[in-house]
């Protein structure tokens, strides 16, 4: 009994030379999913940007969802491989060089969205006739400490 159980310890573990080659395994195929999804994610980013350029509000929403997908897969995977380091030298380059092209698609479809919505207000704004861009704010009065109104007005 004692002998099964540290055999089974090993094999959970992933100890001995046997284990080691399947937590191998399993982590470059943890490695290799997530590049792949990085990748995809990616590719989704720069779809919804030529989507944006373009105006193509189809093209747009099937972006949105092939990331939306791709992240959900990723944080999946994310979940299961845990936060060890990322295999070998070249294995932590390439997952470092995929996320910061993921980050850089990312920055730049941040300031796509920012230069629709101010076109989008601007185009509101010039069929409104201008009249609605700009209302002053509504006056609050304040309280009256002496009549005893010590409520907060927000």
């Amino acid at each position: 009994m004692t002998i099964q159980r540290t055999t089974n310890q090993r094999i959970r573990l992933g100890a001995g030379r046997c284990g080691d080659l399947h937590a191998a395994s399993v982590e470059s195929d943890h490695l290799q999913s997530q590049l792949a999804l990085l990748t995809d994610i990616e590719n989704g980013l720069r779809s919804m940007q030529s989507a944006l350029r373009s105006r193509n509000i189809e093209g747009l929403r099937q972006a949105t969802s092939r990331i939306a997908r791709s992240h959900a897969e990723l944080k999946m995977v994310l979940r299961f491989a845990g936060s060890g380091p990322a295999g070998n030298s070249t294995s932590g380059a390439r997952m470092r060089e995929a996320q910061w092209r993921v980050l850089q698609s990312g920055r730049v479809q941040a300031a796509l969205l920012a230069r629709a919505q101010r076109s989008l207000t601007a185009v509101t704004n010039a069929l409104t006739g201008g009249e609605a861009s700009y209302r002053p704010p509504i006056p609050m009065p304040l309280p009256d400490r002496r009549a005893g109104d010590h409520r907060c007005r927000v």
